[in-house]
């Protein structure tokens, strides 16, 4: 009887949830021989649905039941190639259904892979406000990402896993500012090179702007986040970031000065002169010193809070960075000055400067010093549970 009804036209059908749980992964071009293959719904007869999410279910999707749609969902258990479709398809999709406001895609990859480029007249969704692009296809993501056109309303959501074969970060379009006028009202910027999940999370007044979280089983290593921290010059000059943080998982490490090198914080801090307020949490010691004002560097000049936190600062001068952005540094002035630093230690600053040294310098001082054994007990926790980074829409 349910098949009868899933295949007779359904004119006032509005919302159509649906879920297969199937352990078998897609596989062949026709889907003819795939569980939870479906080549027609409702015999294509569904003039009033709107809402439609399918997860473990194939419909072909040049089935015309995807339109007029205003959300949409497809989802699969396992990564799994979707069959007898293209990338295109889903653009055709889109141009079907102008009105959508909600796009999702998980676990998906396409057999029939397109080696053409996006369409020169881009589709214009101005009405989507959430896409969510969760284990696709890394070609595919960035075909999607550069074949539309959206509203600064629209928050994006993508999730990958690491393949070292692709450039991994290379998925938005060179033109970012003019596809994606929501990333260019970005306000706060948090980068976070977790072990094991490595993301950059793009904010505005009005919540979350842009994801992009890199999950990798192996577990996240410098490349990654070299490759991460490169992909920052995608997302342009963002000329109303006012906040900062760039977060590594551990400074007892010695990262390479190939992959994670000073030069790369400096190039990204030049680009991003707006900033106002960053913490560096666990960072090289290179990334702190930059900072410090010189007849030939003047990072950040609008910079007026700071936070640093580290096992130990013995190859920091924390004072020296300070002084170089205060009233009492000729560098400084007529320019903004630094009004509050803040300091967490695991275990001593240095051998050169106390808190006490700090604490008189001309600018508000903060200084946490916790028990190192507490705190590697707390990050361990922390990195236990953090692997997705909390980047679910």
């Amino acid at each position: 009887m349910l098949e009868h009804y899933l295949q007779s036209p359904a004119p006032q059908l509005r919302a159509f949830h649906a879920y297969f749980n199937c352990n078998m992964s897609a596989h062949g071009d026709s889907g003819d021989d795939i569980a939870g293959f479906i080549p027609e719904l409702f015999d294509g007869h569904t003039p009033c649905l709107r809402d439609l999410s399918l997860n473990g279910i194939y419909v072909p999707l040049t089935s015309p039941i995807y339109t007029g749609l205003t959300s949409l969902a497809l989802a699969y258990p396992h990564y799994a190639l979707y069959p007898a479709s293209r990338i295109s398809d889903i653009i055709h999709v889109l141009a079907a259904c102008p009105l959508l406001k909600k796009l999702r895609l998980s676990n998906i990859a396409f057999i029939l892979g397109d080696d053409n480029p996006p369409p020169t007249s881009p589709l214009h969704m101005q009405r989507l406000k959430s896409l969510s692009l969760e284990d696709v296809d890394h070609g595919d993501v960035r075909f999607i990402l550069a074949s539309i056109r959206v509203s600064p309303a629209l928050r994006i959501y993508v999730t990958m896993n690491a393949e070292p074969a692709l450039p991994m970060y290379d998925i938005l379009p060179g033109n970012v500012m003019d596809v994606f006028p929501n990333i260019s009202t970005t306000r706060t910027m948090d980068v976070d090179f977790a072990e094991g999940a490595i993301g950059i999370c793009c904010s505005a007044r009005s919540g979350i702007k842009f994801k992009l979280t890199v999950t990798s089983r192996g577990g996240s290593d410098d490349r990654d986040r070299g490759a991460c921290f490169s992909s920052l010059r995608s997302l342009g000059n963002l000329p109303n970031l006012t906040t900062f943080s760039l977060c590594f998982p551990d400074d007892n490490i010695r990262y390479s000065d190939t992959n994670v090198s000073s030069a790369l914080f400096i190039e990204n801090m030049e680009r991003l002169s707006s900033i106002k307020s960053m913490s560096l949490i666990r960072c090289p010691a290179s990334f702190i010193e930059a900072l410090r004002i010189t007849p030939t560097s003047h990072l950040c000049p609008r910079l007026k809070s700071l936070y640093v936190e580290k096992h130990n600062f013995d190859d920091v001068r924390l004072s020296a960075i300070v002084l170089s952005r205060t009233t009492e540094a000729p560098a400084t002035r007529g320019q903004v000055k630094l009004e509050r630093l803040s300091v967490r230690v695991y275990e001593r600053l240095n051998e050169l400067e106390s808190r006490a040294d700090l604490e008189q310098l001309p600018l508000s001082v903060d200084v946490e010093e916790d028990d190192p054994d507490e705190v590697d007990q707390d990050v361990s926790e922390y990195y236990e549970g953090s692997v997705d980074m909390g980047y679910s829409s």
